[in-house]
């Protein structure tokens, strides 16, 4: 048996899951449905991986009403970078679909807190330190 090839179910799982992440930017993540009297076909808010979509002038007019602030995409910074998460996660699974080999290894290891710290350095090299230690990438 060799292990080093990467096997059929699990191509047809990296194909899927490819698929799956960039279809994601073409559909609604997230949906909400409001119903009302004042609205007897509803109100539905769509939340895609860029952008707000549905009836967003409506619901934010009501909002209006009762002091919440208005929605716009451009101020969640989500919106701009959860695009360019999910195509590198989809790329990343079609690179391991097409090189058809085990070639990376993340092994994430116990946090030994104990030990990561060191009292004079700074916040940010603590937390440096931490990540280095608990994920470590190996090169098969």
């Amino acid at each position: 048996m060799n292990t080093s090839k990467i096997a059929l179910f699990s191509k047809v799982v990296l194909l899927v899951v490819s698929a799956l992440f960039f279809a994601s930017l073409l559909f609604p993540m997230w949906r909400i449905e409001l119903e009302a009297p004042q609205y007897p076909e509803g109100l539905v808010l769509q939340l895609h991986a860029n952008k707000i979509g549905g009836d967003v002038d409506i619901i934010n007019g009501l909002n209006h009403y009762i002091g919440m602030k208005t929605l716009h995409t451009e101020d969640f910074p989500e919106f701009k970078i959860l695009p360019y998460i999910f195509c590198f996660f989809g790329l990343f699974a079609l690179a391991m679909f097409f090189l058809n080999r085990i070639k990376i290894i993340i092994s994430v290891h116990k946090l030994d807190v104990c030990h990561c710290f060191t009292p004079l350095a700074s916040m940010k090299e603590n937390f440096i330190i931490i990540l280095l230690q608990s994920t470590s990438f190996l090169i098969v």
